[in-house]
């Protein structure tokens, strides 16, 4: 091939150009190849044109050759791998699964995206200016906002064991953050101010930080969005105070049917959301013993847990999750009747969340539906194991934080009865 190669550079590259390498070589178009075979074939090379072409037919010929080697040469000594599209269907298994899952890409954090460039020779560099959205867009922002203070006034917040929390007045207001304001009908009128998430996203650190920043004066600033990121639930949590709470609600995707959707007063569009009651116990801590004996007065059982924990090892126990109480104004907490499911990040990164322990307290009669038709092939110990609110023992991870530097993370998230996802970030020295 080099020679080939060396052959084609001395007589048929132009003057001009650089010598070509064997993968530089242009191909013959159709009309070329089929002149070039009958000019050798029959011997009527009667040009150097004709000669050109016909050394460059060679070459690619040649090229042919040696990639065909290549391929037999392959298909000789590589191992053999067995495909198959129509699999026979085997009888008298059953496989045990679950529905498929998929958590949202997270958005970045405030954090992230507060990281510039500094520029210090402002000189010569171009300022991207942005313009200001049209007539159109502004008209469709506030037809959502409009048509969201309404459901709201009509329907009001879903909160704990039915209870709602209504609005004597609300209306919307002309401010950058807060959306609308108004006062609470439940027990004591309370001044309350709203935040609505945006349209196609979560509502993120930022948006709570704005938030708390423009709604100290009113005594509830409440935040109604499509969902939450795990920073901004965390960061509502340390803010709500005993005079100051920092409310949570969800928005049912139905609202986004506007005129199809009916609005009464009984429809739950908005469903409030708490915050995991969460108790850490760990291998070593000085009052370990004084919370399994708490435990104890509540009926749960954790001498088994304590004696399986292992040097550097804990495990997580929900006790419910904290709710407000629209009628008495305080926070008060369940026992995790509603609770559907438990997931738990041993190596939570701030960012993304992996499941590595996955509970399901409040599913009896599920299981015992998939024990029946498993027939007894179960392990009865790892189905009760997992039937529970309180964990396997496990080694929290050491994640690095910006904030907070190299420490361990475990982030809970609990799914309650109507799908809504609530976070606790457990920060282990």
């Amino acid at each position: 091939m080099d020679a080939a190669v060396e052959s084609l550079n001395s007589t048929h590259r132009p003057a001009d150009q650089e010598p070509w390498k064997e993968w530089e070589v242009p191909r013959l178009t159709p009309e070329e190849e089929k002149y070039a075979r009958e000019f050798r074939a029959e011997g009527m090379i009667g040009s150097y044109a004709d000669a050109r072409l016909v050394e460059h037919l060679r070459f690619w010929e040649l090229k042919r050759e040696m990639q065909a080697r290549i391929d037999a040469s392959i298909a000789k000594n590589a191992p053999t791998e067995e495909l198959v599209d129509q699999p026979q269907r085997e009888t008298g298994i059953v496989r045990v699964s679950g529905p498929f899952t998929m958590e949202a890409v997270p958005n970045v954090g405030a954090e992230m995206s507060m990281e510039v460039d500094r520029v210090d020779d402002v000189e010569g560099v171009s300022v991207t200016i942005f313009s200001p959205a049209d007539g159109v867009d502004a008209r469709n922002v506030g037809a959502y906002l409009s048509d969201m203070i309404e459901k709201l006034r009509k329907t009001g917040v879903v909160a704990k064991s039915g209870k709602k929390l209504n609005f004597q007045t609300l209306t919307s207001i002309d401010h950058a953050v807060l959306h609308a304001a108004g006062t609470t009908e439940n027990g004591e009128s309370k001044t309350i101010a709203i935040v609505f998430g945006p349209q196609n996203g979560s509502i993120s650190e930022s948006h709570v930080k704005d938030a708390l920043q423009a709604g100290k004066k009113y005594d509830i600033l409440l935040l109604c969005g499509y969902d939450f990121t795990p920073t901004a639930q965390e960061m509502a949590q340390q803010a709500s105070q005993a005079d100051w709470q920092i409310l949570l609600a969800y928005v049912a995707p139905d609202t986004v049917m506007t005129d199809l959707l009916k609005d009464t007063k009984t429809s739950q569009l908005f469903t409030m959301i708490g915050e995991p009651d969460v108790v850490v116990y760990r291998q070593g801590d000085a009052g370990l013993e004084r919370l399994v004996q708490e435990a104890a007065g509540r009926g749960v059982d954790l001498v088994d847990r304590v004696d399986e924990m292992k040097e550097g090892e804990m495990f997580i126990e929900l006790r419910g999750v904290d709710l407000y109480d629209p009628l008495s104004g305080e926070v008060k907490s369940d026992v995790g009747e509603n609770v559907h499911a438990i997931f738990i990040d041993q190596d939570y990164d701030g960012k993304s969340f992996c499941i590595c322990q996955a509970l399901f307290p409040n599913k009896k009669d599920s299981w015992t539906k998939i024990a029946k038709n498993l027939k007894g092939t179960i392990d009865e110990d790892a189905f009760s194991a997992f039937r529970t609110l309180v964990s396997l023992p496990f080694k929290p991870g050491t994640s690095f934080d910006r904030e907070f530097g190299k420490e361990g993370r475990v982030q809970i998230k609990v799914i309650d009865q109507r799908g809504n996802a609530v976070v606790k970030t457990v920060r282990v020295d």
